[in-house]
């Protein structure tokens, strides 16, 4: 809704890129190149994967560096962070 109404400075979205099926991500892409009218938009986006999503999400919080994408193996840090426990990228 605000980047329709001009009010972005960046929108940001988060998917994972690096497992298959790449359903999900080559969906978000063609409703993109759909919502622009044109089959090229998506060459413009900057596309980051894990552990660099979490990694960005986390760095609001404090300076992280990870180094593995294994949620139990971030998960130490994740929590320390954010306070959930447990966390595994799901929709619970």
């Amino acid at each position: 809704m605000e980047y329709q109404k001009d009010r972005y400075e960046l929108v940001l979205i988060v998917c994972d890129t690096d497992r298959a099926p790449h359903d999900g991500f080559l969906r978000i892409q063609k409703k993109l190149n759909e919502f622009h009218g044109n089959d090229h938009a998506t060459d413009y986006v900057l596309y980051h994967s894990n552990p660099c999503i979490m990694q960005t999400i986390l760095s609001h919080f404090g300076y992280v560096k990870l180094r593995t994408q294994s949620k139990s193996v971030d998960g130490g840090m994740i929590e320390s962070f954010t306070g959930i426990s447990g966390y595994r990228a799901t929709k619970d």
